[in-house]
């Protein structure tokens, strides 16, 4: 019984150093990992070092920048296009109004301007009637007929003597187609003569 015993404790003894040598293994691989981890963020805080220039790579620096040169290059052109692309509708109204100026400024050379002596000296035209009206008055009157030569007074006051009833401005103007503030006044003067005179509201006769 007590070979049995002490080989017991002997066994018992051998896991203990078992142990203790496990529990050590166990804190260095942690040890390890710690020391892999932050080598690990010092490579991220501190970056490598960028490559080192090589004929290859000063070729392809210098393409870049030249097709980046290009590209600007076609941008800048395709904007001038655009903006110096021509409106249709506005250069013809650009070649109407040349016209129109260079059209204008011929006329004006070509026209002879009277001087203002001559101006004054011209005689005034007589204003004669030269109409035939083929209207009806309001009382059923044929249209009057309006003689070569004959001035508007004249004109009126045959109206009023071929007349046996009262006439109105309305009807000598149905009848002769003047206008009416030029006959009130040939009416107004020719009652002033004692030609005419008033027959009512708006209505006259012969005197």
């Amino acid at each position: 019984m007590e070979d049995v015993n002490k080989i017991l404790k002997n066994i018992g003894n051998v896991f203990k150093i078992l142990s203790f040598g496990i529990e050590a293994m166990v804190e260095k691989t942690n040890e390890i990992i710690d020391s892999l981890k932050d080598d690990e963020v010092k490579e991220e805080e501190y970056p490598k070092e960028a490559p080192a220039a090589t004929p290859e790579n000063i070729k392809d620096v210098k393409v870049t920048k030249q097709l980046k040169k290009k590209v600007k290059a076609n941008k800048a052109s395709i904007k001038d296009k655009k903006v110096k692309k021509s409106n249709p509708k506005n250069d013809l109204e650009k070649e109407g109004k040349k016209k129109y100026s260079a059209k204008k400024e011929e006329s004006l050379k070509e026209t002879t301007f009277e001087s203002k002596a001559s101006i004054e000296k011209a005689p005034k035209p007589r204003k004669k009637i030269n109409k035939e009206v083929n209207k009806k008055s309001l009382r059923g009157k044929k249209s009057y007929k309006k003689e070569s030569g004959a001035t508007m007074t004249d004109t009126i006051l045959k109206i009023f003597d071929n007349s046996s009833e009262p006439i109105s401005v309305s009807d000598i103007v149905e009848m002769t187609g003047f206008v009416d503030r030029p006959i009130q006044d040939v009416i107004y003067r020719q009652i002033k003569k004692g030609k005419i005179k008033k027959a009512g509201d708006k209505l006259y006769t012969k005197a």
